[in-house]
């Protein structure tokens, strides 16, 4: 059976999104939590490291490893999204955003962690999108 669903961009309800979702307490929560647990898998203060943030809208995630000096690649496919996490980023010359969906992202850098967060759930093949995450981190 051939999956006809479509992988969904938040263009057009950008502002919507990020007030229900990252401005609600929920999502504050949630964001605080999925922190909480990556720091326990992870040392986020060592050496500053390289960090896709795969789908990751508004930035929230990316500001968070901005603060702890980690260089980051922000992509999403919605450009409503990634303008308002232009406007929240500011400029930042550890920051390179990526108007891209994540199928399409480059193979030729790889990156010490990557981020893909509340994003499957919205993607047409997912298993897929997991392999090209799984392919993008280096080595070790």
């Amino acid at each position: 059976m051939e999956n006809n669903k479509q992988d969904q961009s938040f263009d057009k309800f950008a502002d919507k999104f990020e007030k229900n979702i990252y401005g609600s307490t929920k999502g504050r929560l949630r964001h605080e939590l999925l922190v909480h647990h990556l720091h326990d898998c992870i040392s986020l203060e060592a050496l500053p490291i390289e960090v896709l943030d795969a789908g990751g809208g508004t930035g929230v995630m990316s500001e968070m490893m901005l603060n702890l000096g980690h260089k980051v690649t922000l992509s999403d496919i919605s450009s409503d999204v990634l303008s308002l996490a232009k406007k929240k980023l500011g400029e930042n010359i550890n920051l390179d955003i990526q108007h891209i969906d994540i199928l399409s992202l480059s193979n030729q850098k790889q990156y010490d962690l990557v981020i893909c967060h509340a994003v499957l759930e919205w993607l047409q093949h997912p298993s897929e999108v997991i392999r090209k995450l799984v392919d993008l981190v280096k080595p070790g």
